[in-house]
Formats: structure tokens, C-alpha cells, sequence
């Protein structure tokens, strides 16, 4: 489908976090935000806007998988979901950088970089509160969804291609009812699954060599076992 994006640039008198806006399909760029964790500038800092144009590329191409029923669960699972795809995307794209948003976010870095989360889910879950992450639980999950995702693309160059496809063919399979059923930690795992099935199966050597074929499902059912999912 086609994307046509309108950007604002909001005035002085607004304060804020920025924001992608899926009805009125516009990207929204504060100057500020007040309170204790300040956000400078975000229309400055290339990784937010790279973050904000991830959402909507993902809410154009496979919306269904943010959608949910009401239920504060699944309301969660998907927007962890997609704010886990947005703050991946943004730091692949700015060479695998492992803080995000420096400028913007300068005063939320203890909860803005990759290397601060355990890969382990039962590690993220065992301390899980609002008072982790300025910004709410979603966006604590959110940042393990994409620390995992960031490890999958440490051991195969072609992952971003194979989390694309995967993504837009489960998106195009799935109504919205069957997107948004299931607990939390049900979806990430039927999600992986299915994306770790595509990374075995499907972008093998050209040989199709079977010894290639178990190496690579070793290599992700490592990455998932470390992550508690496998």
C-alpha cells in the first residue's frame, strides 16, 4: 500500500514525547517535554525520526499485529511489539548503535541502551514495573524485544530481510481477532517461532546443504534458549 505521511512540527506551546499518529498517519515532533526526564529537540535526533517512521511503515504494512481487544494484556504485548520493532530498526539503521537517541534522550540513556537489557525474558519479568522505564511497561518489553531482535542480527547478515517477510506474511494471514488473542509471553514465543522457522528454513546457502540447514536452527534455538523462549 501506498504511505503518505504528514510531518508537524508542533510550536513552542507543546510539550511532549513524539509520536506517530496511525489514523491521521502523521509523525508528531514536539520541541520538548517537561518533567523529570526531559526530551530535547526530537525532530533533531536521526534516530527518533528513523523510530517514528519505522511505526509507520509497520502500520501500514502489518497493522494487525498492534491491534488488540480491549484487554490491558494484549494492549501491552502489542505495543511492546511495536515499540520493540521501532527502537530496533532505528539503531540497525545508524550502524547498530547501541544507544538510542542520544540528542533527543540524553537524560534517559540508563534505559535507552541495548547493552543495559538481559537478554533473559525472566530477568526483564522479575523486576517488571511502571517505575522501570520513564515512558511505561511497554516500552521496558519493548526494549527486550528489540535487544533479542539485535542479537538474531549479530549471527545473520540477512535477518532484517527474513523480519520483514516474516512480519508482512504473518500480518496478511492473521485477522485482527487472531492477532490480539493469546497472553503475552504466548505471542513472542508464537512469533519467534515462526521467524525462526524462516531463518532455518528458507535463506540457506544455495546448495541447500543439510549440515548448513542444522547449523542455523542451532544457532536459533541458542539465541532463544538464552532469551528463555525456546
Amino acid at each position: 500500500p501506498a504511505l503518505n505521511l504528514t510531518i508537524v512540527l508542533d510550536d513552542d506551546t507543546v510539550d511532549g514525547s513524539p509520536y506517530y499518529d496511525p489514523v491521521s498517519l502523521a509523525l508528531h515532533f514536539p520541541p520538548r517535554s517537561s518533567g523529570a526526564h526531559g526530551v530535547r529537540e526530537p525532530g533533531y535526533d536521526g534516530e527518533v525520526i528513523a523510530h517514528e517512521i519505522t511505526h509507520s511503515v509497520m502500520h501500514a504494512f502489518c497493522g494487525q499485529l498492534f491491534q488488540t481487544t480491549g484487554i490491558e494484556e494484549e494492549e501491552i504485548a502489542a505495543r511492546a511489539l511495536d515499540e520493540g520493532l521501532a527502537f530496533y530498526m532505528a539503531c540497525d539503521y545508524f550502524h547498530d548503535d547501541p544507544q538510542w537517541a542520544e540528542y533527543a534522550y540524553e537524560q534517559w540513556q540508563e534505559w535507552r541502551n541495548f547493552t543495559a537489557i538481559d537478554l533473559s525474558y525472566d530477568s526483564i519479568v522479575a523486576g517488571l514495573s511502571d517505575a522501570n522505564d520513564p515512558a511505561g511497561i511497554a516500552y521496558r518489553l519493548g526494549m527486550w524485544w528489540a535487544r533479542v531482535l539485535r542479537e538474531f542480527r549479530s549471527q545473520f547478515a540477512e535477518f532484517n530481510l527474513v523480519l520483514l517477510r516474516t512480519l508482512y506474511g504473518q500480518s496478511r494471514l492473521q485477522t485482527t481477532t487472531q492477532a490480539a488473542v493469546g497472553t503475552y509471553y504466548e505471542r513472542i514465543r508464537d512469533i519467534f517461532r515462526v521467524l525462526g522457522a524462516a531463518l532455518s528454513n528458507h535463506l540457506v546457502d544455495d546448495s541447500g546443504d543439510p549440515a548448513q540447514i542444522e547449523t542455523r536452527r542451532n544457532q536459533v534455538r541458542a539465541i532463544l534458549q538464552q532469551a528463555d523462549i525456546a
